[in-house]
């Protein structure tokens, strides 16, 4: 009998198989970088060194394993800076000449922790040629960084909650990814590569002259994520000024004050990807957003939106009709609607029942290729109609093309309905609209959820069948 018949099937892997297999064990990098965590002995790589001594030889030689590096210094910790220096040093040298992605938080709580900070970016920046993302995050942002040199690799760069001084732009020439606490004063302004950037953040809000400004000088610019308020100091804009930008194609704004909307001032062809957050106090009603506005931006676009998420937009059922029956929005493949719990729902019979499949004709519906939805705060189930929800979800999931069918549902309230039984487990959904919701769930794959976050009661539905909830 063969040496290798005793061996456990994993054992009998190529080593070149089962450090691909390695690669998978790594943790997921959090998309808040103020989430992230420190290295740990519970997390792969580390732990894949625990199992044996072939396996840790294994992932000490596969320098893909090593390529990501994050560091957390935990407030409530004191950092054993020589022993911290000591293992970056030794993680570093296990990734070989791979690219590193490197990820780092302070915690800084007084000037003389800087020495300890200062003192850990030298061991990073020894493999400076090598950074092909960097992102930082710090609770103080009067530290400044040290010298950093050539930067020949880097692609992303995000330092949106620290200090921009000290940052060589002009010497990371692949630099595409930018994110950034506030636009910095002007001798830096001009040291980035505005031309060459694909992705762009701005954290702290702006202007939107100063926004359009921004934009006009990324002629590449694919998305851009920022905060826009009011304002127009040097008079630039016009009522007749529009933008046109030919690339971009992901554009996520909050909009603390939406009267001067930048959407105005913009034409964007390529956009496929919308994300509109309103911040306006009670007190400037006559400053929120107008359903006319958006029209016009996407007839003036004419745009073919895939996804679209509008946040407080305080539209009235007909206004969010007329948004969604633009041409625009009929390639959408996603769409989010958040509602304000004093209005009344966005989400009515006469939407419902346009977003419905007709079983004897060959209508089309609103948003034919619609696969994700997600209704917060903006629908409640009507006593005359009460399965019309269900009735739509139904009609989605059932005998459509995989481009055309419903894949997810995600349903929640902060109200009580006060209609007695026509409320299911305290949620603004009628039996009738929850027992087709549970069909579609159990025999059309729908990936259902419902939510009531003032109960903080919160309903999940597998993909499995359950005996209940």
């Amino acid at each position: 009998m063969q040496p290798h018949a005793f061996l456990n099937p994993i054992q009998r892997l190529f080593p070149e198989i089962l450090a691909m297999i390695f690669t998978f064990c790594l943790p997921d990098v959090p998309k808040d970088l103020g989430e992230l965590k420190h290295i740990s002995s519970r997390n792969a790589p580390l732990l894949l060194c625990s199992v044996c001594s072939s396996w840790r030889c294994l992932a000490i030689s596969t320098p893909h394993l090593w390529q990501t590096l994050h560091f957390c210094s935990d407030e409530k910790l004191t950092i054993n800076t020589e022993s911290i220096t000591s293992g970056i040093r030794t993680w570093l040298d296990r990734s070989r000449a791979l690219p590193l992605s490197i990820r780092v938080v302070f915690w800084i709580r007084d000037p003389s922790e800087e020495t300890q900070r200062r003192l850990i970016f030298k061991v990073l920046s020894q493999e400076v040629s090598r950074w092909e993302i960097l992102e930082i995050y710090e609770n103080k942002i009067w530290v400044t960084h040290p010298p950093f040199g050539n930067l020949p690799m880097l692609h992303t760069l995000d330092i949106s909650e620290s200090s921009i001084d000290g940052i060589p732009f002009t010497a990371a020439p692949r630099l595409k990814k930018l994110s950034l606490r506030s636009l910095p004063n002007p001798t830096s302004v001009s040291a980035i590569p505005w031309d060459r950037l694909v992705e762009l953040t701005i954290r702290k809000a702006q202007t939107i002259s100063i926004v359009v400004d921004v934009i006009q000088c990324c002629p590449r610019l694919e998305s851009l994520y920022l905060q826009a308020k009011e304002g127009n100091e040097d008079g630039s804009l016009t009522s007749s000024s529009i933008t046109r930008h030919d690339t971009l194609r992901r554009l996520h704004l909050y909009l603390l004050r939406p009267s001067d909307m930048i959407i105005d001032r913009l034409t964007l062809p390529a956009l496929a990807d919308l994300s509109l957050r309103y911040h306006v106090s009670d007190s400037d009603v006559d400053l929120k957003l107008r359903c006319s506005q958006l029209v016009a931006f996407f007839t003036r676009s004419k745009c073919e939106l895939q996804e679209i998420a509008l946040y407080h937009p305080e539209f009235g059922p007909s206004e969010l009709l007329e948004c969604l029956s633009h041409r625009s929005c009929q390639t959408l493949t996603h769409l989010v609607i958040q509602g304000d719990e004093p209005l009344p729902p966005m989400v009515d019979r006469e939407l419902l029942t346009r977003l419905t499949y007709s079983d004897v004709d060959d209508e089309v519906p609103l948003c034919p290729k619609l696969g994700h939805l997600e209704l917060d705060n903006c629908y409640s189930s009507d006593s005359s109609f009460p399965d019309l929800l269900g009735r739509m979800i139904q009609s989605r999931c059932f005998g459509r093309a995989q481009d055309a069918q419903l894949k997810s549902l995600r349903l929640s309230s902060l109200r009580f309905s006060t209609r007695g039984q026509s409320n299911h487990h305290g949620l603004s959904v009628s039996s009738e609209d929850y027992e087709l919701l549970q069909f579609s769930q159990s025999n059309g794959g729908l990936n259902l959820r419902y939510s009531d976050v003032t109960l903080g009661l919160q309903l999940e539905i597998s993909n499995r069948q359950d005996d209940g909830i």
